[in-house]
């Protein structure tokens, strides 16, 4: 309650508070709590870049429509943010296997790092390390994505409706300005 309460002073300021407050509470760390939200989040944009990807290289309509610079641009901004988010995954999933091993590679190439960046990367990592979720492949993590695919379909489903209800046609070729 109180995460969503302070959502309304501050978007998105739950997200910050929850951990903190959870634990307070309950045996888990601040870092696990913000280790989840990261991997949510992570979850939810893989998810939405994967029905991105399927709109505009799968569906027939508008995308395939409109070719151009802005098309193309769209195309490889999509990529790159899918080559980053599956890149982070791919950190947590090698820190979550094997913890120890992964901060100290790390550790290595902030040792060449200006000390000013370096420090405080360093502190995020000891902090966040021993909080890694649980985000191996196992059916906890596949329910995760489904349930993240089923959520955003369903926010898909209520944009349709909504179109639907109130008469509303996308048009399927840009207008000229």
């Amino acid at each position: 309650m109180v995460g969503f309460a302070s959502g309304l002073l501050v978007p998105r300021a739950g997200e910050l508070l929850r951990p903190w407050l959870v634990s307070r509470r309950h045996p888990i760390s601040t870092s696990a709590g913000f280790a989840t939200i990261i991997l949510e989040r992570l979850i939810d944009l893989i998810t939405v870049l994967a029905l991105f990807a399927l709109y505009l290289f799968v569906l027939p309509a508008p995308a395939a429509q409109v070719e151009g610079r802005l098309t193309e641009l769209l195309k490889l901004g999509g990529a790159v943010t899918g080559a980053v988010a599956l890149g982070v995954l791919a950190f947590l999933l090698a820190l979550h296997a094997n913890a120890e091993r992964v901060v100290g590679a790390v550790e290595r190439l902030l040792a060449r790092a200006p000390h000013w960046l370096a420090e405080p990367f360093g502190r995020i990592l000891h902090a966040f390390s021993p909080g890694s979720p649980s985000c191996g492949p196992g059916p906890a993590s596949r329910e995760d994505r489904l349930q993240s695919l089923v959520v955003w379909l369903l926010i898909a489903l209520g944009f349709y409706l909504n179109h639907l209800a109130f008469r509303i046609d996308l048009p399927s070729t840009p207008r000229s300005c």
